[in-house]
């Protein structure tokens, strides 16, 4: 799979490539959220936390861990990286479980 660039543009901006996430079992990790009495972070947090750690990775790690409270972590487990028609890496997580 191709790695990520840094390019200089013609006016002398340099534009670094990042990783396009994409989450294949989305609506499932957005129905695990039921228990509004805890304190939990919020699901599209837990998103932004997740591309945070992958966004300029060449090598994503093939499992990452996102906090969702103080005592527990979201497991995503890699599922692809791929190059789309336009050009973009993308890269596909598969939400696995929540750990305590």
């Amino acid at each position: 799979m191709d790695k990520l660039n840094t390019i200089t543009r013609p006016n002398g901006q340099i534009h670094k490539e990042w990783n396009h996430l994409r989450i294949s079992n989305i609506e499932y990790f957005l129905d695990q959220y039921g228990n509004k009495s805890e304190p939990y972070t919020p699901p599209f947090e837990i998103l932004a936390d997740l591309e945070s750690q992958i966004k300029f990775e060449n090598e994503p790690e093939e499992t990452v861990s996102v906090a969702y409270k103080d005592d527990g972590d979201c497991l995503f487990d890699l599922v692809s990286i791929t190059n789309d028609p336009q050009g973009r890496r993308i890269v596909t997580y598969q939400f696995s479980t929540y750990i305590s």
